[in-house]
């Protein structure tokens, strides 16, 4: 029974501070009831003219419970703080004739009553401490109207004021003490839970800040996912559509061109050159095709030695070669505007069966990404394939045309040798006949001579 009086009032939905506030308000309804049912009791039985105070009181604290199980709390607070404040009030008014006759325990009670509000309010329902302590001071500096007041019913109070002074005194040291000891001990609390909640909240802190890493973690990794599918998105359409040039153009010097002005204009680069080259026998690097600003640059066949600058380098090397941050003046773009020099060196090597077949070299004002250079090589390998099959193609009809020729030169020499001999032979048929003819005639003249 006693748990469920001390409850009234309390929520569970509630913060445990305010349920805390709530049971000590029941608490001290219950201890000023004990108190005042003694009281009443011993006030009857020695001091009917007393009994009229702690009755009203009582009746006061079981409206303070009944307010607290209606959960009127801030009301019940109020109640229970000024009706105690007043009960002591006009206590010690019942007990003196004058106001100048109270004595310091009477004082020191009726000020242990007047900071009661302290224990029952917390630093949140501070307007409402105010309100409390605004009604107590009235109360408390209104002795002289209480004592007029009770003067006009009552004249004699055969009562011993220096003994009630000492129980008051007591009481309030008591209750003083007991109110030190509870807001020392909610202090303590109060920084322990501090201390706890600060230990949660820095916790709770690094789990924040872990978890928001770990989500940014997260962010620039499905970032990194989707900007490397954008990539690969881009590098397989642009490795369509130059396969579609590559297969469509026939004539070589066409399909440089093409190939050169289309990287010009796909990757916003500055100037591109292609070279090949010229033999197996003669592993030299012939300039096919150049293009400055998407113009072609007509600057001659200009041919490259093995080890002979960075595009000679790549070609022994057959490997890329990217350069950031060219000196100034190492590589300079000519066009109709004017001269300037690249900042951004590309090399790539073109390649047929890990054998290098020529460089494709790439200046720019920007930096070439990385992406672009893969782009590049692989573009560069089909590149190579075509160039190579081409050449392969072009060498062998060549070759089937040189052998044609020398074919019909053989047949017509055939045939001019065939006509000779037949005309030899024609010319051994006069002879043998002109020879028989001889003979006859020499035959005949043997005769003619045996005759005569």
């Amino acid at each position: 029974m006693l748990h469920s009086i001390l409850t009234l009032g309390t929520n569970e939905e509630a913060f445990r501070l305010d349920n805390k506030y709530i049971r000590r308000t029941n608490l001290i309804t219950v201890g000023a009831i004990s108190f005042l049912l003694i009281f009443t009791i011993v006030a009857i039985a020695i001091f009917p003219f007393l009994a009229l105070v702690p009755i009203v009181v009582l009746l006061t604290q079981l409206l303070v419970l009944a307010l607290m199980a209606a959960k009127m709390t801030g009301f019940a607070k109020m109640l229970l703080s000024v009706s105690c404040l007043l009960a002591v009030h006009y206590l010690n008014a019942f007990l003196v004739t004058r106001p100048k006759d109270l004595q310091a325990g009477m004082y020191m009670l009726e000020v242990v009553m007047l900071v009661l509000p302290f224990s029952l309010y917390h630093r949140r329902d501070l307007i409402q401490l105010l309100g409390v302590l605004v009604i107590n001071l009235i109360i408390f500096s209104s002795m002289d109207d209480a004592v007029h007041w009770l003067n006009m019913f009552m004249v004699e109070r055969p009562i011993d004021l220096f003994g009630i002074s000492i129980i008051e005194g007591l009481v309030a040291v008591a209750i003083l003490f007991t109110m030190f000891f509870v807001m020392l001990d909610d202090y303590g609390k109060s920084n322990q839970k501090i201390s706890k909640l600060e230990a949660e909240i820095e916790e709770l802190n690094n789990s924040l800040s872990k978890a928001q890493e770990d989500i940014l973690k997260l962010i620039r990794s499905e970032e990194e996912k989707e900007q490397l599918k954008r990539k690969e998105t881009w590098k397989i359409a642009q490795l369509t559509s130059f396969t579609e040039v590559i297969r469509s153009v026939k004539d070589l010097q066409k399909l440089y061109d093409e190939i050169v002005s289309k990287v010009v204009q796909t990757l916003s680069v500055n100037q591109v050159a292609l070279y090949l080259m010229l033999s197996e026998d003669n592993p030299v690097l012939q300039r096919v095709s150049c293009f400055a600003f998407d113009r072609k640059k007509f600057l001659g066949n200009q041919l490259v030695h093995p080890n002979e600058g960075l595009v000679g380098q790549c070609f022994v090397e057959e490997k890329a070669i990217r350069l950031d941050k060219v000196p100034q003046g190492y590589y300079v773009i000519t066009s109709g505007l004017g001269e300037a020099s690249a900042e951004y060196l590309v090399l790539i090597p073109l390649k047929v069966d890990d054998k290098v077949i020529g460089v494709m070299e790439l200046a720019s004002f920007r930096s070439i990404e990385d992406h672009e250079i893969d782009f590049l090589e692989h573009m560069g390998e089909s590149l190579s394939f075509a160039i190579a099959s081409r050449l392969a193609t072009e060498s062998t009809k060549e070759l089937l045309n040189k052998t044609k020729a020398q074919a019909e030169i053989l047949m017509k020499q055939e045939s001019q040798t065939n006509e000779k001999i037949q005309q030899l032979e024609q010319r051994e048929r006069e002879l043998i006949r002109e020879l028989n003819e001889y003979k006859v005639m020499v035959n005949g003249l043997e005769e003619q001579e045996n005759k005569d």
